[in-house]
């Protein structure tokens, strides 16, 4: 059973239903949990974590969330990102592809197979790790294909 089907935000696109979708809409659900990171390294740091290769924790909409390192890592998030979108376009990421490398998606696309509460989670995971940039109402994301 999906956890998202405690959550309606109003698209009832059929697509959403298919299993890699619903996987990946999870997995955003589940990569974070309220509240700020409580591991020793951050108490010692007196919760700065601004430095840290990865960031704990996060604000997202007025509310304190730590990331669930040990859930969901760069390659699961790669791999469900990328079943998502095929299973929900009928095609490879790699389509998108510009001159430079990098993955460039319209965000009007990406917000189709992803529930409207968690695409904040999204730009983060996408930020943190595969250094995702917003430009244009675009997505410009390095190493995700890799």
């Amino acid at each position: 059973m999906s956890l998202m089907q405690f959550f309606d935000d109003g698209n009832h696109d059929s697509r959403m239903q298919l299993k890699a979708v619903r996987e990946y809409n999870d997995m955003l659900l589940e990569a974070f949990v309220p509240g700020r990171c409580e591991c020793c390294r951050c108490k010692e740091n007196n919760y700065f974590d601004y430095d840290y290769t990865y960031r704990h924790t996060f604000r997202v909409r007025g509310e304190k969330l730590k990331r669930r390192f040990a859930v969901y890592g760069k390659e699961e998030v790669q791999k469900l990102f990328k079943n998502s979108w095929k299973a929900f376009y009928k095609q490879e990421l790699e389509n998108q592809l510009n001159k430079k490398g990098e993955l460039v998606l319209q965000k009007e696309q990406v917000q189709q197979f992803t529930r409207l509460f968690l695409i904040d989670r999204l730009e983060i995971l996408l930020k943190e790790l595969f250094d995702a940039k917003v430009k244009n109402n675009q997505y410009r994301i390095k190493g995700l294909l890799n």
